[in-house]
């Protein structure tokens, strides 16, 4: 897969708002043929990262990286 476009979206607590981020990213880009939506969870203690997880197995253009709390 040629990717054109990778949008990289770093989560922390953002479980409120990442569908609402999710959805508006996919929308505007939406007239890209090629890209890749990339979600990093940066050590969340929420349920952003089951909520991220689940975009990645739903949508093959969706990674879904965690790492430890970086401040």
């Amino acid at each position: 897969m040629s990717v054109e476009v990778s949008i990289i979206v770093p989560c922390y607590n953002c479980q409120d708002t990442i569908k609402e981020c999710y959805n508006s990213i996919k929308q505007s880009i939406n007239s890209v043929l090629s890209y890749e939506i990339i979600l990093i969870n940066d050590g969340s203690t929420d349920s952003s990262g089951i909520i991220c997880q689940e975009f990645a197995e739903y949508d093959n253009r969706c990674r879904y990286f965690e790492k430890e709390n970086g401040g």
